[in-house]
């Protein structure tokens, strides 16, 4: 960076400037720190720090929204092919 320095200040000091930005992110982050500690974060990781929660939150609906939708085609599948073809259609 010093050679380009000597040449073109704006440039030097532009990178210098990315240099910086990225190591306050890593350190804002703790990505750094994790690495020391031997916890490697996938990129998901590092992107949504509160994966887990949200990805529970979007999880704990679905046995409720299967049954609904089982029961909506069942109810489907009973108006119009009657009660009893449509009974054995659903089993």
């Amino acid at each position: 960076m010093s050679a380009v320095a000597e040449v073109q200040v704006g440039d030097a000091l532009a990178a210098w400037m990315r240099v910086k930005e990225a190591a306050e992110n890593d350190l804002e982050a703790g990505y750094r720190a994790s690495r020391v500690l031997g916890r490697h974060p996938s990129a998901w990781e590092r992107a949504v720090p509160g994966h887990r929660k949200l990805a529970q939150r979007l999880l704990r609906p679905i046995p409720f929204v299967g049954t609904a939708v089982v029961l909506g085609t069942a109810g489907y599948a009973l108006r119009r092919k009657g009660v009893v073809r449509g009974a054995a259609h659903i089993g």
